[in-house]
């Protein structure tokens, strides 16, 4: 059996009693896992693409403009060091939105879904 919504195919094997087929499609179907699987989505996408953007913004810099990455900058050392440093706290500062966002707004949905989840198993085992 397949089901398909949003373009996501989902397959099941015939080995699953209907019961079981019941509370997947019951779970996938779910508004928690819709918006679960729409928040989840839109946040990859968001990182994914701003990740991309500087790092092609910044290998475009040194392929086309690799002389203004030696001024001297009193203090740092370098515009290159500087560079350097700001791409990394960039890049932690991504994993921090990440962590963030992901502890704030999507685990409490996960945890919804599971819950919904164990609790139309737990219906379908004492029917």
């Amino acid at each position: 059996m397949a089901l398909k919504k949003g373009g996501i195919p989902m397959t099941l094997d015939d080995s699953g009693s209907p019961s079981d087929r019941a509370a997947v499609h019951a779970v996938y179907v779910s508004a928690d896992f819709q918006q679960l699987s729409r928040l989840r989505g839109r946040l990859s996408w968001l990182l994914t693409g701003i990740t991309l953007v500087l790092y092609v913004g910044f290998f475009l810099w040194v392929a086309f403009g690799p002389s203004s990455l030696s001024t001297r900058i009193p203090v740092v050392g370098s515009s290159g060091l500087l560079v350097y440093l700001l791409m990394s706290l960039a890049a932690f500062a991504l994993v921090a939105v990440y962590l963030r966002f992901t502890t704030r707004r999507i685990v409490p949905l996960q945890d919804a879904v599971a819950a919904r989840s164990a609790q139309g198993t737990r219906e379908g085992a004492g029917a």
